[in-house]
């Protein structure tokens, strides 16, 4: 698959701030590629370094095979959909989207033609001739995306785009972006602080932290996989037992914590000798009213809470951690202030972190 964009050992520095850490990317072509972290990670100074509005320190940026770092904006083919739209407010939706058209001089009868085709492919027929004050946030949202995709760049960077509509609009813009891109087989790189708006729409999703990119990939791998407490911690919700190693069983590691045993299956990557940090999502978490072999981390259940489709299971452990467990159905709920024990499929136990033991 071929390259669009390659980062290679990026870096941006402000003064003392180090804001990107010597960061390699690359993004194929056609592919939906989300910067996704909290804010102050490096993620939108990426997107503007690729856009041509920030230079890098040191480090190289390709667009194709052409290294860009002293090429302009206007030069680069690539264009920005920031997050407050930037429409011109005295011009019509069809002159807000003919806008970039003008600029190159493109003949009067194609901007009307390619417009027209525009409009239609965003959903907007009909709305031509109006002005951006009598448009919805979505539909505002669309003419800039409209305006930007009309001039066929060969990626199209998106700044947190959606988090300015209300969360109905937002879930239907999601669906929305990802089917356009799709269809006109452009290559978009997305930034955003919202988990859902990463795993909904992306081929693959960059988490980034202080800088760095912590793990990149398929969205379902980065949930079920996380390679690092941080992802793991980010991405969704998740449970952390730790402790240390104790005895390997049939390629099985039972891990001796504060709270009692527990199983993880053996990962020769990691070292036995090392305080071990295990993450098991919610919805894996097994409850038993009695031991199952392999653990023996016991609590009571504090509380029962229902969250729409679901429901939270709340248990205190006797050092007072507090584990989540997701139930999606009415039965198997277990009461308030029943003695449980944890377990979980080996499977579902993912090791994160360790630490050296203390002396």
């Amino acid at each position: 698959m071929n390259s669009v964009i390659t980062l290679e050992k990026v870096n941006k520095v402000y003064g003392n701030h180090h804001v990107v850490h010597n960061l390699s990317l690359r993004v194929n072509e056609g592919e939906f590629l989300t910067l996704l972290g909290p804010s102050g990670c490096g993620k939108t100074t990426t997107l503007r370094m690729i856009a041509g509005f920030e230079v890098p320190t040191d480090g190289a940026i390709y667009l194709n095979d052409q290294r860009v770092n002293e090429v302009p904006p206007y030069k680069r083919k690539v264009n920005t959909v920031f997050q407050n739209y930037e429409l011109f407010p005295h011009l019509t939706v069809a002159a807000n989207v003919a806008f970039g058209l003008k600029m190159k001089r493109v003949k009067r009868s194609e901007i009307k033609d390619r417009v027209a085709k525009m409009l239609s492919l965003v959903q907007l027929e009909g709305y031509g001739d109006r002005k951006p004050s009598q448009l919805s946030g979505g539909q505002k949202q669309r003419v800039a995306i409209a305006r930007s995709l009309i001039n066929q760049p060969k990626v199209l960077l998106l700044d947190e785009p959606l988090s300015a509509l209300d969360l109905k609009l937002r879930k239907q813009m999601q669906f929305e972006l990802k089917r356009l891109q799709r269809k006109l087989d452009f290559t978009f790189i997305y930034v955003t602080h919202d988990q859902e708006e990463a795993m909904t729409m992306s081929d693959r999703v960059a988490v980034m932290h202080n800088g760095n990119i912590e793990q990149i990939g398929h969205p379902r791998d980065i949930y079920e996989r996380p390679q690092t407490r941080f992802v793991s911690d980010f991405i969704g919700e998740s449970n952390f037992f730790s402790g240390e190693f104790d005895k390997n069983v049939d390629d099985q590691w039972l891990i001796r914590s504060k709270n009692g045993f527990f199983t993880v299956s053996a990962n020769p990557a990691f070292e036995t000798d090392k305080k071990f940090y295990a993450s098991v999502r919610p919805e894996n978490i097994l409850l038993s009213e009695a031991p199952v072999d392999g653990f023996s981390i016991s609590g009571t259940v504090i509380d029962n809470v229902f969250i729409g489709g679901f429901t939270r299971t709340i248990v205190r452990l006797e050092d007072n951690t507090e584990i989540k467990k997701t139930t999606y159905s009415k039965s198997g709920i277990l009461p308030v202030d029943q003695k449980v024990y944890i377990h979980w499929s080996k499977e579902d136990a993912v090791i994160v972190d360790t630490e050296p033991l203390e002396k």
